[in-house]
C-alpha cells in the first residue's frame, strides 16, 4: 500500500510539474501579455531572463511591454513584448554594474521625483498603469543608469586607460612640443581642428570642469592646468588670454585644450555584455 501511495504521488508530482511547465512554455512562447494572461503571468515562476547573476520575472517583462505601448511607441504586442525584453537584459547588466559601483537610488528618492500627470496620463492609459507603475518600470531604472553612468566617468578603474593617454600627451608637451600641435594631432575633441582653440568664454558662463583652471591667470603663459574632468572626457588646458572686467562675472577668458575621451557608459555596459552572455528563455 505504501508502495503503491508513493507511486500515485510520485506520478501526480511528475504530471503537475510536467502540467506546470507546459504552462510557462505556453507564454514563453506565446508571448501572451494582454486581458486575463496579465495577471495570470505572475504564475510563471521561472524567470524569463537571466543575466550575469541577475534574473527577470515574466511578469515584470510584461508589465514593461504594457509600458513600451503606453510610452514606447509600440503599436503591436508583438512589437512591444520584443522591446520590454531587450529593454529588460540591458538593465540587468545595468543593475549588475550599479550594484558593483555601490550606486542606489532609493523609494523615497523615486517617491519624490516630481510627476506631470497631465503630460504622462495618456501614456497612463495606454499603458493600463498607474503612477507608482510609471515611477518603478520608468522612473527608477533612469534614475539607476544615470547615477550609473556619473559614477563610471568617475571610476579610475574604468578610465585608465584615458588617463594614461592624457598623462603621455601632458608628457608631449612637457618634453617641448608646443601645446597647440599637440591639440592639433591628438586631441580627441572637434576643436583639434583649430588648435585645441576653445573660444572667448565670459566667466559667468564657464563650464565647472573649466572653472579650476581660472587660476591659470595668475601662472606664466604657457602653465599647462592640472587634468581636468569633464562628464566625457579629461583635458589639460592653457591660457590664451584673459579679458579682465570690474564686475568678474563679465571678465572672459580664452583657453586652447587637449581631451581624451573616457570610456562611455555604454561601452562599458556592452562588455559586461559581451563577456556574460544572458541566459533569455523566451523564444
Amino acid at each position: 500500500m505504501t508502495s503503491l501511495g508513493l507511486r500515485r504521488g510520485l506520478i501526480l508530482g511528475l504530471g503537475s510539474l510536467v502540467a506546470y511547465l507546459i504552462f510557462c512554455e505556453f507564454f514563453f512562447i506565446t508571448h501572451a501579455m494582454g486581458g486575463i494572461f496579465r495577471p495570470v503571468s505572475s504564475l510563471v515562476l521561472i524567470p524569463a531572463v537571466q543575466a550575469n547573476g541577475q534574473s527577470l520575472s515574466y511578469r515584470s517583462v510584461v508589465e514593461l511591454a504594457h509600458g513600451m505601448k503606453g510610452f514606447g511607441g509600440a503599436t503591436k504586442n508583438s512589437e512591444a513584448f520584443d522591446r520590454a525584453v531587450s529593454v529588460s537584459v540591458y538593465r540587468l547588466y545595468v543593475e549588475a554594474l550599479a550594484e558593483e559601483l555601490d550606486v542606489d537610488v532609493t523609494r523615497a528618492e523615486i517617491a519624490a521625483q516630481l510627476i506631470d500627470l497631465e503630460v504622462i496620463g495618456p501614456g497612463l492609459e495606454l499603458a493600463k498603469w498607474q503612477e507608482k507603475d510609471y515611477r518603478k518600470y520608468i522612473l527608477q531604472p533612469l534614475l539607476l543608469a544615470q547615477r550609473t553612468e556619473a559614477a563610471v566617468s568617475d571610476n579610475d578603474v574604468y578610465q585608465a586607460q584615458a588617463l594614461t593617454a592624457m598623462e603621455s600627451l601632458r608628457k608631449k608637451v612637457a618634453q617641448g612640443m608646443p601645446f597647440a600641435d599637440v591639440a592639433q594631432n591628438f586631441s580627441q575633441d572637434p576643436s583639434a581642428l583649430s588648435r585645441g582653440d576653445l573660444g572667448i568664454v565670459s566667466l559667468a558662463t564657464l563650464a565647472s570642469w573649466l572653472q579650476p583652471a581660472v587660476k591659470l591667470v595668475d601662472e606664466e603663459v604657457g602653465t599647462v592646468s592640472e587634468i581636468l574632468a569633464a562628464s566625457d572626457a579629461y583635458w589639460s588646458v592653457t591660457l590664451i588670454e584673459y579679458f579682465p572686467s570690474e564686475v568678474l562675472e563679465q571678465a572672459a577668458i580664452h583657453f586652447r585644450g587637449i581631451a581624451v575621451k573616457k570610456k562611455s557608459f555604454r561601452s562599458v555596459v556592452g562588455q559586461i555584455m559581451t563577456d556574460n552572455q544572458p541566459w533569455v528563455f523566451i523564444w
